[in-house]
């Protein structure tokens, strides 16, 4: 067995690394890995997240386990973010990873469709039984120095109600609570600004530690969200997956980062899918490269393309690093399968690299059409919810 060091992220909240705020990467489905997730900690990310996975499947396929989840004995302070709809699942997966991870995050903000018509996500602010029937089971079965927490958006229009909502999730006892800071029906960033005054109001009615989420695009943004708000953290996604550096003051991504996604690649080899190391360079380049340059490197399909290319460009080549080993979770599902009585289980729809997904394809179909696109704005996609 890996004894893995863990993190008490309670404790984490009381000594911020800038001494107001957590600087945190977001759950993203398909991008907050464990190689991404290793190379934003080294520009100041105090805490980040799993990409989130559907409990249901994470229990029921061991193929799942260790396709959507890996993790080394450096990753910590991390979080494994699930979206659940009943108790069964969200403990059971809990147990599976409290052994890997310094925390379980239980996702009621996630606004598309799918997640909604199956019960996770934004559906289960309608549903506060079941998410106090979630937190209060796990908080039974598991030691109280995990954390566990609710990632919500505002419930409406009506301030009022979201105020009432969170001091009932209070009194669940999470360690912390992320607040996207706009309704499952606002989605545009440029129609339906972040409402900041919504979040002041909810961090002065709590005493939990809250996290900010939207429109953290920079840290000139976030100090500013802080100094609005009060918010005990700060939550960055699109605009971290174009720029990993972005909480240690750069405006776009340095070449040090390109080179250390490099190096991490390399350190990982097959471990690591042409796809996740694709796809992130093609968000963390964008405001480097040329729009020529860009619908080539945007249509790569193999890994000695895109290593070619950057020693062509900025003469970057693959350099030998210290990085420990992947383990993945390793659990016995015997119990569970016998609980709910299923075989294993896992479809594509729930495979995060069975396709490219919307989002990429989406993107890449924008770049061709028009290469002078702003990708913050493309990517302000519910995806990151």
């Amino acid at each position: 067995m890996i004894d893995k060091p863990k993190t008490c992220i309670e404790d984490l909240f009381k000594n911020p690394s800038n001494g107001q705020y957590l600087k945190v990467v977001a759950p993203m489905v398909r991008y907050s890995r464990l190689e991404f997730r290793s190379l934003v900690r080294r520009y100041d990310a105090d805490l980040t997240f799993s990409p989130m996975t559907i409990a249901n499947s994470f229990c029921r396929s061991e193929r799942c386990r260790q396709h959507e989840f890996t993790t080394n004995i450096e990753d910590t302070p991390m979080i494994v973010q699930f979206a659940a709809n009943c108790s069964t699942d969200f403990l059971h997966a809990t147990e599976m990873i409290v052994r890997y991870a310094d925390g379980v995050d239980l996702n009621c903000g996630c606004p598309q469709s799918w997640a909604m018509q199956d019960g996770y996500g934004s559906y289960l602010l309608r549903k506060p039984e079941i998410i106090e029937d979630m937190i209060k089971t796990v908080r039974r079965n598991i030691p109280s120095s995990f954390s566990v927490s609710i990632k919500i958006r505002l419930l409406n229009k009506d301030l009022s109600s979201t105020i009432d909502f969170c001091r009932k999730l209070e009194t669940l006892n999470p360690t912390f609570i992320t607040i996207h800071g706009r309704t499952p029906n606002e989605k545009s960033s440029a129609e339906f600004p972040v409402d900041i005054d919504a979040l002041a109001e909810i961090k002065k009615s709590i005493k939990l530690p809250i996290i900010f989420n939207g429109d953290v695009s920079s840290i000139t943004e976030a100090d500013k969200f802080y100094n609005a708000t009060k918010c005990d953290g700060m939550m960055s996604a699109r605009a971290v997956l174009a720029n990993p550096a972005l909480f240690a003051g750069h405006q776009q991504t340095p070449l040090s980062c390109v080179q250390d996604w490099i190096n991490i690649h390399n350190r990982q080899g097959d471990k690591m899918t042409f796809q996740n190391f694709h796809h992130h360079l093609v968000f963390m380049m964008e405001n480097l490269l040329t729009k020529l340059e860009r619908n080539k490197f945007n249509e790569f399909t193999k890994k000695h393309q895109c290593l070619e290319f950057l020693a062509e460009k900025f003469s970057i080549t693959p350099q030998p690093i210290d990085y420990p080993n992947n383990f993945s979770c390793t659990y016995d599902d015997t119990n569970y399968k016998n609980l709910v009585n299923q075989k294993d289980f896992w479809t594509s729809n729930y495979s995060t690299e069975s396709s490219h997904g919307k989002f990429f394809l989406n993107k890449l179909n924008k770049v061709r059409q028009d290469p002078d696109v702003d990708y913050l704005e493309f990517m302000d996609n519910k995806l990151f919810s």
